[in-house]
């Protein structure tokens, strides 16, 4: 449940504790397994990232004792998931692609287990998104096309199930196209307007604002991006008015705000992008205090750094500006050396280098 409502590492002394009651009492089997899977999960949030696969290899060695294959399937496809939080992307497609290949197997001597097709589909998702980390794009599309496909067809088997409309809605999300993030977003809304006090659901109709934004931004069409991304922000204070501490709901708000100011700031309302910047640079201030260890936010701190100083460079306080991109620098540094930095970050120290020496440039002029 901490997982879900934003707290991760505040769930690992928990998973932690689980573990230790399993080795004291001599447990053995899947319920060990699945305990350092847990754990393994979470170590990767506080740069532990050698012990989480050594971990996760571990329980593997155990699931493969056992002879199960749903069990290989599930310890393959979890080893994945930390390997990919690891940054080794070509491990977690080699360890996704053993999971998919034992659960073919499951699935062809039960295909009307409609478990075992949905625990596909997930596998094809998980695919798709290493193979577009590893620049892929075809192999990518392919897999998240076959996710939908399989989605698309339990929704349609039980079109009350509303977990089933919930897994077709990602599966449309993270396939990435604009006409599916909207057929999402109808998903979402309509699973939300059903169940309005559902977090859950305001939640997932959040993401897909974000994604849509996201998408809108990139294609120029500002006025729709800065009207999506201020859906999320409502929704974001609509959680936070009921449930005020959500480390989640507060990282949803920060993020949204970045994003807003960078759209904003791309359309000319400059006022307005500051302003942003400076709400997300403060948020994810808050969460940093709150949970030191989980690098999530440790990465946002320089992400919104990195937003302010942007919206401050081109202003009579360029002064200011460096002082954040060097903040940024400095965080992102942190990060790189305690081998957690993210792929998709890769360019951002140089980045960074770029905006320091612009503002060293109209220091001097």
């Amino acid at each position: 449940m901490m997982i879900v409502l934003g707290a991760p590492t505040a769930a690992l002394p928990y998973y932690q504790r689980g573990l230790a009651i399993c080795e004291e009492s001599h447990i053995t089997g899947a319920q060990l397994i699945n305990s350092l899977h847990n754990v393994a999960a979470l170590l990767p949030l506080l740069g532990k990232t050698s012990e989480a696969v050594a971990m996760s290899r571990r329980a593997n060695e155990l699931a493969a004792g056992t002879g199960d294959k749903n069990i290989v399937s599930i310890g393959q496809r979890r080893l994945g998931e930390v390997l990919e939080k690891t940054g080794d992307l070509n491990g977690a497609l080699a360890a996704f692609r053993q999971s998919l290949t034992l659960r073919q197997e499951l699935s062809a001597v039960d295909p009307s287990n409609l478990q075992t097709r949905r625990d596909l589909s997930f596998l094809q998702e998980d695919l798709g998104q290493v193979q577009r980390k590893l620049g892929r794009a075809t192999e990518a599309q392919d897999a998240f096309r076959r996710s939908v496909a399989i989605r698309q067809e339990l929704a349609a088997s039980d079109p009350l199930n509303v977990q089933a409309q919930r897994d077709l809605g990602f599966a449309y999300l993270k396939e990435g196209s604009a006409e599916n993030t909207q057929k999402a977003i109808s998903i979402f809304r309509n699973i939300s307007t059903a169940d309005p006090v559902n977090l859950l659901a305001r939640r997932d109709l959040a993401v897909a604002y974000e994604r849509a934004g996201s998408l809108q931004a990139a294609a120029g069409q500002n006025a729709q991006a800065i009207e999506n991304y201020r859906r999320v922000l409502q929704s974001a204070r609509d959680w936070l008015a009921r449930d005020t501490e959500n480390l989640f709901a507060n990282q949803m708000l920060a993020s949204a705000h970045i994003k807003l100011s960078e759209t904003l700031a791309a359309s000319g309302d400059k006022p307005q992008a500051l302003q942003s910047a400076q709400t997300a640079s403060a948020l994810y201030e808050q969460l940093d205090k709150k949970d030191p260890n989980n690098n999530e936010f440790s990465r946002g701190c320089a992400i919104a750094a990195f937003a302010l100083g942007k919206t401050l460079s081109d202003s009579p306080r360029c002064s200011e500006a460096k002082t954040n991109f060097e903040k940024s620098a400095a965080l992102v540094e942190e990060l790189r050396k305690k081998d957690v930095l993210q792929p998709m970050d890769a360019q951002l120290p140089g980045e960074i280098a770029k905006a320091i020496e612009r503002c060293n440039r109209q220091s001097h002029n």
